[in-house]
């Protein structure tokens, strides 16, 4: 089932299973945690639709930048100064474009080194809007009535928080009409493919006022 390419609209077969709120960890060090479980993330939703950067230049698969984080970003041993957006609902730090058939993670075939918040065939052309903001030590990317293609013309409004200290945490507000939650990746990947952290692939998981964390073993002391 790795690399397999899914057509537009097309039925993905794979299915996963319900994650229990907690994983990792994996070979570098990183463990996510939900905001369901003790101990986990709160949920918040710091609004910069007034304040931040908004992105343009979508089309329905592409991906635009590179924007500044504002900080040296250390993700799997590597400093990242700068950060793409993905079209199709991912984040990552390199100039390549990442396919809409999401793929279970790791996989050593390209691309690598990203943010996986919403893996899906998704078209912000249809309706979507992007912002970016660096507040003190975190980075803020924030997606708003962020659209799925074709479909019921389901949304999500949602955050990736990136933080100087090597955390990050996704933010998921609300999702609408109908959006099909059990067609997506969730997790991240290093440069190579050769490690990463799946949190969830095309199974039932995520609901509105979810938050996922993700933290390397060395930041999960420091706290």
């Amino acid at each position: 089932y790795y690399g397999m390419q899914i057509p537009k609209e097309g039925f993905d077969p794979r299915r996963g299973t319900t994650p229990k709120g907690a994983g990792g960890p994996d070979m570098f060090g990183y463990k996510w945690i939900d905001s369901d479980e003790p101990g986990g993330p709160i949920f918040e939703w710091n609004d910069i639709s007034g304040t931040g950067t908004e992105v343009t230049g979508f089309s329905d698969d592409n991906h635009v930048g590179p924007f500044p984080i504002g900080f040296s970003f250390d993700f799997y041993g590597q400093e990242f100064t700068e950060f793409y957006i993905q079209s199709n609902g991912t984040i990552n730090f390199a100039d390549e474009y990442i396919s809409f058939s999401n793929q279970p993670i790791p996989t050593a075939d390209a691309p690598n080194n990203f943010l996986a918040w919403f893996w899906d065939d998704l078209n912000p052309t249809v309706s979507g809007q992007v912002f970016y903001q660096t507040v003190g030590n975190q980075l803020i990317i924030q997606y708003l009535n962020y659209s799925e293609y074709g479909g019921n013309g389901g949304t999500v409004d949602a955050q990736v928080v990136i933080s100087a200290s090597g955390q990050i945490t996704y933010y998921y507000n609300s999702f609408k009409n109908d959006m099909d939650l059990v067609g997506c990746t969730v997790g991240i990947e290093n440069g190579d493919g050769t490690d990463g952290l799946e949190v969830v692939l095309n199974a039932e998981y995520l609901h509105d006022g979810l938050a996922v964390r993700f933290s390397a073993e060395s930041a999960w002391l420091s706290e």
